[in-house]
């Protein structure tokens, strides 16, 4: 799964939602949006933290937005 791939490769790691695509989906089947969307789902579960948070960011049908220059920080 994308995201167990991401908290692995990443933890204690700060970086953009854009370096996080860059260094850790080469040569995977991957798109910038299921990064995206494999990082909203850990912010809600609490194992990485986005800033600005969830509460903060704009919605899109309903859904919260992640823009790829917002700050992604893994957890230890």
């Amino acid at each position: 799964l994308l995201k167990d791939v991401l908290l692995k490769s990443a933890t204690g790691q700060s970086m953009t939602v854009e370096d996080v695509y860059e260094r850790f989906t080469v040569d995977t089947p991957y798109l910038l949006k299921h990064v995206q969307i494999a990082l909203i789902e850990l912010e809600t579960e609490g194992r990485v933290s986005i800033s600005p948070p969830a509460a903060q960011r704009p919605k899109r049908l309903g859904k919260v937005t992640l823009a790829k220059d917002k700050l992604v920080t893994f957890s230890r």
